[in-house]
């Protein structure tokens, strides 16, 4: 017995071996979704989820019966969602919609579909998808009505027919569609799935199902509702050759995001403004400018108007400028976009030029020239008169200290004006006129000595 367990432990190591070993060319990735019981006319969400962490791909989701409200980071129609997840993240994507008004308890399907690229050498693409089932309960009783209102039980609004509200063809959305409608699809669809969301929450039946398979040409489908109403969907399914564009849902082309004008003035350092020309010629598509200006500019007033009302405009590198290039930059924004266009302008200023004087060329004016050099003249002119009678007074003074050595210093020569006091003037005077009458004595003497002596008689 021991030796039999052994034998087929040997064999299932073996086969688990020899798979092991087997290439694989791609993850085969499974998607799963979120079902969910909700009442009538109540919001609701539906999370999408991988059975591996994926590393490029694609899901989208068609709205069934309910209203779609959002999808987190989805495309501008929030039906698709595309993108990279993370290493060892599972969850793809999480929906939100609308249950819609129902008298009676119904089933609703929401359906996903995923592409994932899994060998990035064969260029090998895994296909799946889910559905989930959302139950929908009304908030208030039927009173009595059957058949989501086909039968009269005393409402007063059953004598009104139905409407298809919203219908969703092969992942294309129509709201309040026609009786008769067309629907395109490439000819790589080959079954499209349909889905109706009446007004009142009423049943209907699809001659061919929910999901029908299509031919190459026209495919007619009957949509009957309960109350009566009939409406006639025609898929039209492109042949190989055919490219014919599809009318009814032609793609919108892709907006652009421009300037509408574009106007430059110069600031010098007077903060005087000055137009500027620029080339080239200013066009919505041209996106690169040139402009010269003088060396005071010190910066650029720039205009820019967007083409649309809810663009932005932010401008940068206008001011502050420098001696040779600088570069100016435009960037137009959209409100509920990350896109933006970019537009530059080169704007080249003059390097300074020193002024050199000449024989010709003075920095001032005649006027203040002339009046500095009388200025000159008149504080030389001073400075010599003081020089000269500084040079005058001393010398008098020394000639006077020389002639008088008894006369004190005080004293100020030829004048009769001293500094000395009543006392000290009386010892001076006192002692002048001693000198004054020795000086006459001497005088008188002199006369005397000089005189002829008389001569006697000689008899």
């Amino acid at each position: 017995m021991k030796k039999k367990i052994s034998i087929i432990l040997l064999v299932i190591i073996f086969v688990l071996g020899i798979y092991s070993m087997k290439p694989v060319s791609a993850i085969k990735t499974t998607l799963s979704a979120t079902s969910k019981t909700v009442n009538s006319g109540e919001e609701f969400t539906v999370n999408v989820s991988s059975s591996v962490a994926l590393t490029g791909w694609t899901i989208s989701a068609s709205d069934g019966e309910c209203t779609f409200v959002k999808a987190s980071g989805g495309e501008p129609n929030g039906k698709s969602i595309f993108g990279t997840s993370q290493s060892g993240t599972k969850s793809l994507a999480t929906y939100t919609y609308k249950a819609p008004s129902v008298t009676k308890e119904t089933k609703y399907y929401i359906n996903f579909s995923g592409r994932e690229m899994c060998d990035v050498n064969t260029d090998e693409v895994d296909a799946t998808s889910c559905k989930a089932t959302i139950t929908v309960k009304p908030t208030t009783p039927s009173g009595g009505n059957s058949g989501g209102g086909s039968s009269n039980g005393g409402s007063s609004n059953t004598q009104t027919k139905a409407t298809i509200k919203k219908l969703v063809v092969a992942g294309k959305t129509y709201n309040n569609p026609s009786k008769n409608i067309t629907v395109k699809v490439d000819n790589d669809v080959t079954n499209a799935k349909i889905s109706v969301t009446t007004s009142n929450g009423e049943s209907y039946t699809i001659n061919k199902g929910n999901n029908v398979k299509l031919e190459e040409g026209t495919n007619t489908v009957k949509i009957t509702l309960a109350s009566g109403n009939v409406y006639t969907v025609n898929i039209r399914r492109a042949a190989k050759e055919d490219d014919t564009p599809n009318i009814i849902d032609e793609p919108k082309p892709e907006e652009k995001i421009l300037l509408k004008s574009l106007k430059l003035q110069g600031v010098n350092l007077e903060e005087e403004k000055v137009e500027l020309s620029y080339s080239p010629e200013f066009s919505s598509e041209v996106y690169e400018y040139s402009v010269n200006v003088a060396n005071d500019i010190t910066k650029i007033d720039v205009e820019a108007i967007a083409s649309k009302e809810d663009y932005t405009v932010e401008i940068t590198g206008n001011e502050e400028l420098k001696e040779g290039e600088n570069i100016i930059t435009i960037l137009v924004k959209a409100k509920d976009s990350d896109k933006v266009t970019t537009y530059k302008i080169k704007v080249i200023k003059e390097e300074a030029v020193e002024a050199v004087a000449t024989l010709d060329e003075t920095p001032n004016t005649g006027e203040e020239l002339k009046d500095n050099n009388i200025i000159k003249i008149v504080i030389v002119t001073f400075t010599a008169l003081v020089a000269i009678a500084g040079i005058v007074f001393a010398v008098i003074e020394y000639n006077y200290s020389k002639k008088h050595p008894k006369e004190k210093m005080g004293k100020i020569p030829y004048s009769n004006i001293g500094f000395k006091d009543e006392e000290t003037d009386k010892e001076d005077i006192l002692e002048e006129q001693k000198d004054k009458k020795e000086e006459n004595e001497d005088k008188d003497n002199n006369r005397e000595e000089d005189k002829p002596k008389k001569r006697g008689k000689h008899f």
